[in-house]
């Protein structure tokens, strides 16, 4: 593990609160988790992105294209 500093942010305290609840730990580790999951989540959309660049995806395209959703109804004012 690399060294921890000391850092100054601003946060919601009742949403970090809650986050740490929810995970059982610590606010200053609840805000060391989150920014993990922040640099892990965009480490999987860059996968997922360069995957796709490879048309890793074509099959599951051609299976499922995407949807299109058409627009609502019009209605008829009376």
């Amino acid at each position: 593990m690399s060294r921890l500093v000391r850092k100054n942010l601003v946060v919601d305290p009742d949403e970090l609160r809650a986050w740490a609840r929810e995970r059982g730990t610590s606010e200053s580790e609840a805000v060391r988790d989150a920014v993990r999951l922040a640099l892990a989540g965009q480490e999987m959309v860059a996968a997922l992105q360069g995957l796709h660049d490879v048309e890793a995806f074509a099959d599951l395209e051609r299976l499922f294209p995407p949807r299109v959703e058409s627009p609502p109804p019009k209605t008829r004012k009376l």
